[in-house]
Parts: C-alpha cells; structure tokens; sequence
C-alpha cells in the first residue's frame, strides 16, 4: 500500500480530537461541580447522566475501530449476511430490558459481579470478574495495536511511537476525568467516526458509478443470498449462525458486561436506562448498514482487481483504508478525518476499557486489602497502571498471528461460561453456589478444549470456501475464488464456527449448574427475590409445611462456606 500524505490541515484535524478529548478530561477533573471524590462518581457519575449521551457512549464501545473494519471486509470478501445481526440485537434488547437490567439497576453494586457474591458466594463473584479482566485486557492490547499499525503502515510513522503517544493521551484523560469524561469522550468520537464513514461512503458511490451499479454488481455475484438456511455449524455464516449466535454474543456484550451495566446503571432512572438501550439498538442498527454499504460499495469498486489478491495490501482489513486513500486522498482534509476517524473509535473503547476494569479490580480484588486509603486515587493509579500494562503488551500483539479471530474466539469462550452463570443466579432460583461455581468453571474448559485447537485447524484450512468470487482482472488472472486447495478436514467438532462458542458456553454451563445444584441442593434455603429477574419470581413457590407457612426457597445465603470440591 502506498503511503498516505498528510497536509498541515490534515494533522490539524486529527490533533483536534486528541486535544479536545483531553480538554474534557481536564474539565471534569479539574473544574466540574462534581470533581470525582468518590467512587460512585468517579465510576458511575453518581447516577446523574442522561440517556442520550450514555446511549451514544453505548455505540461507541462496542463499535470498535476493529470491528468497524473488519465488518466491511467481511461484506466485501463474504456478502452481506451480517444484515441478519440485526435480530440477534433486537432479542438482546429485549432481554436485557426484561431480565437482566430490571435487577442489576436497582441493586447498590459498584461492579456487575457484585451480584454474583450477593446470589451465590465470592468463589463466584472473583471467578467471572477473573476471566472477565483477562479477556478484556487482551482485547484493550489490541484495540492499541491495531489502530496505530493502521496509521504506521499509511503514514511511515514508527509503530512504536504512535501507540505510546495516543494511548498516553487515553491514560491521560481517563485517569483524571473519570467515569462523565469517558462519556462525553465517547460522544465526541462516535460523532468523527460516524461523519468520517458517510464521508467515505459518499465519495466511493460516487466514484463507481452510483447505487445501480453497486446493487447490480452486488447481486451478480451472490453478495445478496443472505438467506442461507443451510443448518451445518461449521459454514462461515448462515441465518442460523448470525441468528444464534450473534443473539448470544450480543447478550454476552449488552446484558452482562460489565462496561454495558456499568453505563446503565450511571444513568437517573430505569426508564432512562432503557431509553439509553433504545437509542443503542438504533444507533447499532445505522452503523451496521453503513459498513454494509461501505462492504458493497468497495466490492463495485474493486470487482476486477482484488487489491488483496494484486499484493496492493497485505489483508482484507486494511480494505477501508485503502479504500479512503483511493477516493479521498485528492481532496483537502479527508485523510486527516480518517486518521482521526481510526483513533477516535481506538480512543473511545480504550477509555471506557480502563475506566471499567479499574473499577472492575479494584471492587472485585483490591477493596479488602486497601480500604483505608482513598479509593479515588487508588482508582485513578489502577487506570494509570493497566494502561501502561497493556500498552507493553500492546507490542507483543504482532507475534500473535490473527489478532481479530483470537480476540473473537476469547469473547465467545468467556462470555458465554459467564453469561450462563447469571441467567442461572437470574432465572433458575433453585441454582446453587456449587453449581454456580462448576458449572461455570466447566462451561469455560469445555470451550477452551474446543476454542483452542479449532484456531489452529482455521488458521491452517480456512474457510476459503465459501468467499464470494473475486477477480484480479488487472493481473490477468482470477484468485479467490471459490475453489481451494483440498487440505485434511480437522474433527467436525474444531470446524464449528467460533460464534457458536458463546451458545455452547451457555448451554454447558446451565446444565451442569442444575445438575450439580440438584445433587448438593440443601432445603429452605432462601434467596432475596431482588436478585431473581421479574419474570422468573414465580418460581419462588410458597407452601405450607405441618400447619405454618415457610417459604421454599432454592439459593444459599445460610449454606456453610464452600469447600474446593464437593
């Protein structure tokens, strides 16, 4: 790929956003009313925030700048089946309205695995909030290093560099602005971000001959046959997987995550809270079109010449980029919107990353052992030290090999295992802390077993199979196409698709639990009806036993501290 060359205007704009973002951290740490003395405000606002902005800071999360481009190359390289996710957002919502939120708002807990120590016992509580933080910290490291190898590989500049310089920025802002910096910070980036894609996107439709000719190319080469009911689990997509599985990986995201409850619960009321998941749902559904389009669009663009197959770029992710030197380097300061664009959305997940898991271990891990000191400053030193820790571990990434199938892969292999242990605590009163406990550690190993060697079968074998034909007319001659080289088939077991892990998880996870609740279940143990889900509280059955009434509960608040084993 060509170097990119950037103008003064262009470096103008991008120092813009760093400068700004700074500036409101200064001003929520420094000059704000409310300067975060306290943890409640330094992590939740003090419960003061509106919807709008929270709801706009919700989007930004989870549409990281990895995720943004590898959605476009996944239309681009595969058709446009992720339009499909749609639904798997929209079930999400509805759970997490229904189910999840309607507890975890009213409940005084600093962390979402507060809970868990509330329904069950600390074994729980440290076992989903550990493999919580380590899942996130690899995801923070990449979220670094995949935005400043973008800018390193079109602008010449030392990768080293770059991510020292912006993730100090980052660290920066956060530490001392808390948890309303990281909001408005979102807001401001989201905005950058969303403006720069339009931009995009309106010049490349522009520059292929208008949306007929995108549509006509779309439907000439298969790009639009979303509708695929083939039920096999190991196909790349089909309505089956992107139905299922994404429902699952979006519950896993919005209902149990800790960043998610965290920005929820910040907000004054539960109605505002869900008016927060509405305006998400229906930002989340704009971005999701926009990369599509973005994904067809290149595709009309580079029907002929595959500047991954042409050697042009080294991988599919780096085809928006790519894309936006082709149709917006002529023109003054789009290249500097982009850039900014990049880091802006790194910036805004790295923001809410660090303020989360401060509070995440400080909460889950430190508070016993240093609740004497001030905990706004201990929080404030833990944002310093996890960012400078993953900044380290930001320069290790490259020796990884494929950074956004391995973060993936470890998103389906944690949050499914946890999200099992909360629909449980929720929605099946009779669970227990045992089986909380080995039903979760059991769900997580068993997606660990099959996670583990089906990277390494993909990463061999691929899924060529099932790309789209694409041709490098320029070259004089086709590659990528639907042929591939035939190769031994791994066990069917490693061919599932990863999206699947989280549904496996779960599902491994509540029936163990109920099985294992079940054989070291005590009677009469009671369970605070605030921490079962509305819709499940019937299961809380009241009898009469020998003429008195007691409540039949099925938890284990009076159940003697657990053993390591049975």
């Amino acid at each position: 790929m060509n170097s990119l060359t950037l103008f003064w205007y262009d470096y103008s704009i991008f120092i813009l956003v760093l400068v700004l973002s700074i500036l409101i951290g200064i001003y929520f740490g420094c000059f704000a009313k409310n300067k975060q003395l306290n943890p409640s405000e330094y992590l939740q606002g003090n419960k003061q925030m509106n919807a709008f902005p929270v709801g706009v800071s919700l989007i930004a999360s989870v549409t990281s700048i990895s995720v943004l481009l590898s959605s476009c190359s996944e239309v681009y390289s595969f058709g446009a089946n992720i339009i499909l996710v749609i639904i798997g957002m929209t079930i999400a919502y509805f759970a997490n309205k229904f189910i999840y939120l309607p507890v975890f708002y009213n409940l005084e807990i600093d962390t979402v695995y507060e809970y868990l120590e509330k329904r069950f016992d600390k074994r729980a509580r440290q076992l989903a909030s550990g493999i919580f933080t380590i899942c996130l910290i690899c995801y923070l490291s990449m979220t670094i290093y995949t935005p400043a190898l973008a800018l390193s590989a079109v602008t010449g500049f030392q990768l080293q560099y770059v991510i020292v310089g912006v993730s100090g920025v980052c660290i920066f802002y956060t530490s001392i602005g808390g948890f309303r910096t990281v909001i408005w910070t979102d807001v401001l980036q989201f905005f950058v971000v969303l403006v720069t894609f339009i931009i995009i996107l309106a010049l490349a439709i522009g520059s292929t001959g208008g949306f007929t000719e995108i549509w006509d190319k779309a439907m000439g080469s298969g790009r639009l046959d979303i509708f695929e009911f083939d039920p096999n689990p190991t196909r790349h997509s089909s309505v089956w997987i992107m139905i299922i599985g994404y429902s699952f990986t979006y519950l896993t995201i919005n209902c149990v995550d800790q960043i998610t409850v965290q920005k929820m619960r910040s907000i004054r009321t539960i109605k505002g809270a869900s008016r927060a998941l509405l305006y998400f749902l229906i930002g989340h559904y704009f971005v999701v079109i926009i990369c599509i389009f973005l994904g067809l669009t290149m595709y009309a663009k580079y029907w002929d010449c595959d500047p991954v197959s042409a050697k042009f770029i080294q991988t599919p992710d780096q085809l928006l980029p790519y894309l936006a030197m082709d149709v917006g380097n002529k023109i003054p300061g789009v290249s500097g919107i982009f850039v900014a664009a990049i880091f802006s959305s790194s910036l805004s997940l790295q923001s809410a990353t660090l303020n989360c898991l401060s509070g995440s271990i400080y909460s889950d891990f430190m508070k016993p052992f240093l609740s004497k000191f001030n905990e706004s400053k201990i929080l404030k030193l833990s944002v310093v030290g996890i960012g400078i820790f993953c900044t380290i571990l930001a320069f290790v990434m490259p020796y990884l090999g494929t950074l956004f199938n391995i973060i993936f892969t470890i998103t389906g292999v944690t949050g499914g295992p946890i999200l099992g242990m909360f629909t449980c605590g929720l929605l099946i009163p009779k669970t227990n802390s045992k089986g909380a406990f080995y039903g979760t550690l059991f769900g997580f190993v068993t997606c660990l077993l099959i996670a583990l060697p089906a990277t390494y079968y993909q990463d061999q074998n691929g899924q060529n199979q099932y790309l789209k034909p694409i041709s490098t007319n320029c070259l004089n001659q086709t590659l990528r196409n639907e042929t591939t080289i035939d190769k031994s088939s791994p066990p069917w077991l490693f061919q599932i698709s990863y999206f699947y892990y989280s549904v496996i998880g779960v599902i491994v996870t509540i029936i163990m639990a109920s099985l294992i609740s079940c054989v070291t279940q005590k009677s009469n143990f009671r369970v605070d009806k605030n921490l079962i889900s509305p819709i499940a509280r019937f299961l809380l059955v009241e009898k009469e036993v020998k003429n008195r009434k007691s409540v039949q509960y099925s938890s284990v608040d009076n159940e003697p501290p657990p053993s390591l084993f049975f």
